[in-house]
């Protein structure tokens, strides 16, 4: 039996993508374990200023599962794309590596797997299971995909159509737009709020007028922008839009039948879909 870790230090805390994951995963028996041990995510922006504290911070993490023979699940797309980022480069970079042991003052074993969570619904629960528990349709249902910039690192790491193919399977119609793979204007945020917003608005406005019911986002720092800041980006580019902001955890065990539990009083973005 395969030995997984839930990895749930996210760069920026939010409770609807931990605590739906670990209900979604519970739900269908896949068994896990949480490790407080875990040092938080820091995110992509660190790594363009200070290379060696990003590959040091996820290096410990990876050592952390490795040590006690687990897998690294993932539950958004910034936190799994960092600790493959570490893991790609620190293989093949002896130097590195040694500078990394260096300031950890241990070796790094990087024997662990780390996994998307689409990667387990599509390989370990399987299409053809997750179908036949699925009872309540999305077909009235229009949903866009957020992919975001970092749309063409992640599909080096991972199948990057998986979540389409999740999306149908739940019968929900998927509006691919391009400015799906564009910036949400996290990266911005902290100097120029104003023109991430005006950013983000770009993407929502153009998921709003192809009809989109809800955005699936894969990522903890779009739900930020999306949801958390939506009414201020309503504000930057003069139009309404109230559109909910879901993860894929939540949508699947919506189309599971649950209703409970799922963090739906944690959004600023009321979500309308049950």
């Amino acid at each position: 039996m395969k030995n997984y870790v839930l990895f749930d230090k996210l760069s920026t805390p939010a409770l609807n993508f931990t605590e739906t994951a670990k209900l979604l995963l519970t739900k269908l028996q896949i068994n896990f374990t949480l490790n407080d041990g875990f040092k938080k995510d820091l995110g992509l922006a660190v790594k363009a200023y200070n290379d060696l504290k990003f590959h040091t911070n996820n290096a410990f993490n990876l050592t952390l599962a490795s040590k006690n023979a687990q897998d690294i699940i993932c539950v958004d797309e910034s936190s799994y794309l960092s600790l493959c980022l570490t893991k790609q480069e620190l293989t093949a970079d002896n130097k590195l590596k040694a500078l990394v042991e260096k300031e950890l003052a241990m070796p790094v074993n990087l024997d662990t797997k780390v996994m998307y969570i689409t990667e387990i619904l599509h390989d370990i629960v399987g299409l053809k299971q997750l179908k036949s528990l699925v009872k309540s349709s999305f077909g009235e249902f229009y949903c866009t995909v957020f992919r975001g910039s970092s749309d063409a690192r992640l599909a080096q790491f991972m199948q990057r159509d998986i979540c389409d193919t999740l999306v149908s399977l739940i019968d929900a119609k998927n509006v691919k737009i391009q400015s799906a793979y564009g910036s949400d204007g996290f990266e911005i945020y902290s100097i120029a709020q104003s023109v991430a917003y005006n950013l983000s608005g770009v993407f929502l406005l153009d998921a709003f007028d192809h009809g989109a019911d809800f955005i699936l986002v894969n990522d903890i720092n779009s739900f930020f922008m999306f949801d958390v800041n939506q009414k201020a980006i309503e504000k930057v580019v003069g139009r309404d839009i109230a559109l909910p902001i879901l993860n894929l955890s939540q949508v699947i065990l919506l189309a599971l039948g649950e209703k409970e539990q799922l963090q739906f009083d944690k959004h600023k973005a009321k979500v309308t879909l049950l």
